[in-house]
């Protein structure tokens, strides 16, 4: 999977390949430089305006799925934990709880 966007928010398209275990290159935009802070490579990284030899190096860089399931923690499961419908759910389940509880 490549994104080579200059600009995004968070790509539900990034997330469905994290989740079908696809190795990823991307730009650093949007929410992957500040994921990776907290949980390390995500995404093989290529420069805004990448050009198409720059993104094909890229692609003959990228891990197996076998060298991906090695990756602690992986991006695939990341994308499980966190990203889900569910795992968003219960995220936003717990803060409403949490807001009700704290309101006077």
């Amino acid at each position: 999977w490549v994104n080579a966007s200059p600009s995004e928010g968070m790509c539900l398209s990034l997330l469905e390949a994290w989740l079908a275990g696809v190795p990823c290159i991307s730009t650093p935009t949007g929410a992957i430089p500040e994921l990776e802070r907290e949980y390390g490579r995500l995404v093989i990284p290529i420069p805004f305006g990448a050009d198409g030899q720059t993104i094909a190096q890229a692609i003959l860089r990228t891990p197996s799925r076998q060298e991906l399931a090695r990756q602690t923690p992986s991006a695939r499961e990341l994308a499980w934990a966190k990203f889900t419908s569910a795992a968003m759910a219960a995220r936003w389940d717990n803060y409403l709880s949490q807001t009700i509880k704290e309101r006077p």
